[in-house]
């Protein structure tokens, strides 16, 4: 299914500046059940610090988050205190459930160019450049836990299904689950978003 909309209904995201940063984001669709949006389109490049970490989804989230927090709180090439960003990623492999990269997502501050973002000291933790990607989003409000994570990605998958939109799977960000901040967010509902790809 394509999704070809007026131009008036595509509508950019992008955090106010006294909004905790956020990657922004093009919005081409909504409906009732998610909503559409294209990432890494914005003019500069965007980028994330990842931490390549193994176990169950609930140690991993602990154990990316604490990588990155590092990362952020000087243990980088420049010893440089990085603003917290969200939403928090974590992205699983299809075929091993113990295999995940978590996300911090890198304030354009420090990323006006590759080589102005500071560089990891920890070799779990690199640096990538936000790909260009279609995300299908679905949303539910509270606290982030796999088993919400997982009801949410069920709903949208039959959501996508029902429509007949096709994902994109085996890639690095075909299956994301996001965290977002929502105590800066008082107009949205608390919003853990697993986006899936599309074409």
């Amino acid at each position: 299914m394509t999704f070809t909309l007026p131009s008036t209904s595509r509508r950019s995201r992008c955090p106010a500046p006294s909004q905790i940063e956020a990657p922004c984001s093009l919005t081409v669709a909504n409906n009732s059940d998610y909503s559409v949006r294209v990432y890494g389109a914005s003019a500069g490049a965007e980028y994330w610090s990842t931490a390549a970490v193994t176990g169950s989804y609930s140690d991993a989230q602990g154990k990316g988050f604490g990588k990155n927090f590092a990362y952020i709180s000087g243990d980088n090439s420049k010893s440089a205190k990085i603003p917290m960003t969200h939403p928090v990623l974590a992205r699983g492999n299809g075929t091993d459930p113990t295999s995940w990269q978590i996300s911090f997502f890198v304030p354009s501050a420090f990323s006006k160019s590759a080589a102005e973002v500071p560089t990891p000291n920890d070799s779990d933790v690199v640096i990538q450049r936000a790909p260009l990607v279609k995300v299908a989003l679905g949303e539910f409000p509270g606290f982030a836990t796999e088993e919400l994570f997982n009801e949410c990605e069920t709903k949208l998958k039959a959501a996508l299904a029902r429509d007949g939109v096709k994902t994109v799977t085996g890639t690095d960000w075909s299956r994301t689950w996001a965290s977002y901040d929502v105590s800066t967010r008082p107009r949205r509902p608390p919003s853990p978003v697993p986006p899936t790809a599309v074409p």
